[in-house]
């Protein structure tokens, strides 16, 4: 007879539920997820990469105003996302049945925004120019700052200057003198 039939219930149960956990960790160990998106065949490293670049058309399609298709292209990033976390929580990598929906409605959106002129170097260009504009009126303001900061330092009488020193120490003298 089988060794685990001689056990009682209890024992046979923990021992199943041992056995189970092994499994599992076997079976995470097989899949390695670094190793298949490195993978040159990987649909993960297919679906990540179009991803990616769909990311990227999202903002600029936002930036021309192209809502639609900025919701496309976001619609179909949460069903990667979701379709890579789920082979993930199962350890297994993605089969051609999963991954192609997916795909092919991508590449046919990358295409679509391609096709209405977004490029993202020009883009990158472009936030560039208004990055250096924004840190150029950041400096300004920060002249005008220190300019009006030394104005209104100078434009204060010298004696209303004394006064308000003689107060502060007036002041702080008293609260010595109430502690003593």
């Amino acid at each position: 007879m089988d060794r685990v039939n001689l056990l009682e219930p209890e024992a046979r149960d923990h021992l199943n539920k041992e056995e189970d956990s092994r499994m599992e960790q076997v079976i995470h160990e097989n899949l390695n997820f670094t190793e298949e998106i490195l993978s040159a065949a990987s649909y993960s490293r297919q679906l990540v990469e179009q991803m990616t670049l769909a990311k990227a058309y999202v903002i600029i399609a936002k930036e021309h105003n192209n809502l639609h298709l900025a919701w496309e292209l976001s619609s179909k990033i949460q069903s990667c996302q979701l379709l890579l976390s789920k082979a993930a929580m199962r350890g297994q990598p993605i089969i051609r049945e999963e991954a192609e929906p997916i795909i092919s409605s991508l590449s046919s959106l990358i295409y679509k925004a391609q096709d209405a002129h977004y490029d993202i170097a020009a883009t990158i260009v472009t936030m560039k120019s208004h990055i250096q504009a924004l840190e150029e009126r950041a400096n300004a303001e920060t002249v005008q700052g220190t300019v009006f900061g030394q104005l209104g330092a100078e434009t204060i009488p010298k004696n209303l200057h004394c006064l308000i020193l003689k107060l502060s120490v007036l002041n702080l003298s008293v609260v010595i003198w109430n502690k003593l």
